[in-house]
């Protein structure tokens, strides 16, 4: 029961407590004015995707309207700052 109780405390040192990444990441987008992911809708297969822009690696703007009449995959995957 120690161990475990060590473990956890290193992990929340670490960052690693989903508690405390939930709370950092919440405070993050409040600072910034923006809502959570979770906040947001959830969409179903054949629903209309939102329009959003996003940096590429080269920090320039891509707006999925810049693909309209295209067919279009996103792919999403955890970056270094999310548990994954």
């Amino acid at each position: 029961m120690e161990r475990r109780a060590q473990a956890a405390g290193a992990r929340a040192a670490a960052g690693r407590d989903r508690r405390c990444y939930h709370d950092s990441r919440e405070t993050y987008f409040r600072q910034k004015g923006e809502r959570p992911v979770t906040d947001q809708k959830t969409l179903n297969v054949g629903d209309q995707a939102p329009a959003f822009t996003l940096k590429t690696i080269g920090m320039k703007d891509v707006s999925l309207g810049d693909y309209k009449g295209k067919n279009v995959v996103l792919l999403f995957y955890p970056l270094d700052w999310t548990p994954g």
